[in-house]
């Protein structure tokens, strides 16, 4: 179990049918009276278990690394329920998983800690083993959907230098606030002009 960065319990439940089949569950829980499931994620897993962990970043964002065909894979989980895959690598073919654990420790809200306990021994449980730590970071994703695109102002001042008058022309898209500031040599604020999305001309 961990915790959202809204204090909801996340469980991780590997699961195991009466045919044999296995999956796991990720469950978000509001601890609400009464509780109330948040969002589950359900995906298949090997009937034998295999070495996989789930964790949560501080940014929020859902870490799962599993075993698959060979490899160890590492994805995030997205709002919508699906994985994207982030990175994976190769296992050796000699070792056994069955029976070896995995972990994953944030680092910070991009890097993440990997810890792999390879079961060494033929004991199913406890036993002796080799610890493997590997640091991965993360990619970030520079798409933002909420945030609105940054415009630049086209400002032009004439003449420069200036005499007497002086001229200022700023071209913003329609219906944006403007506003313009200006100080002297000494850095200290003449005037200020703001206007609440409509054309002007100063």
């Amino acid at each position: 179990m961990q915790l959202s960065p809204e204090n909801h319990p996340v469980l991780h439940q590997y699961r195991k049918l009466d045919t044999g089949e296995g999956f796991t569950v990720i469950t978000e829980i509001n601890p609400a009276d009464p509780p109330q499931i948040v969002s589950s994620f359900i995906y298949p897993s090997f009937p034998v278990r295999m070495p996989e962990a789930f964790c949560i970043m501080p940014n929020g964002r859902r870490i799962l690394a599993r075993y698959q065909g060979g490899m160890q894979v590492l994805n995030e989980i997205l709002p919508d329920g699906t994985l994207q895959e982030l990175d994976s690598w190769f296992l050796a073919a000699d070792v056994s998983l069955v029976n070896s654990r995995l972990h994953l420790k944030p680092a910070s809200n991009s890097s993440l800690d990997i810890f792999l306990w390879l079961n060494t021994s033929e004991l199913e449980i406890d036993g002796w083993g080799d610890i493997t730590h590997l640091r991965k970071q993360l990619p970030v994703s520079n798409e933002d959907p909420l945030t609105p695109p940054i415009t630049k102002a086209q400002l032009t001042a004439y003449p420069n230098p200036v005499r007497h008058a002086l001229s200022i022309d700023m071209k913003l898209p329609a219906h944006q606030e403007h506003q313009i500031e200006i100080y002297n040599i000494r850095g200290q604020k003449v005037r200020g002009f703001i206007a609440p999305g409509q054309q002007v001309r100063w």
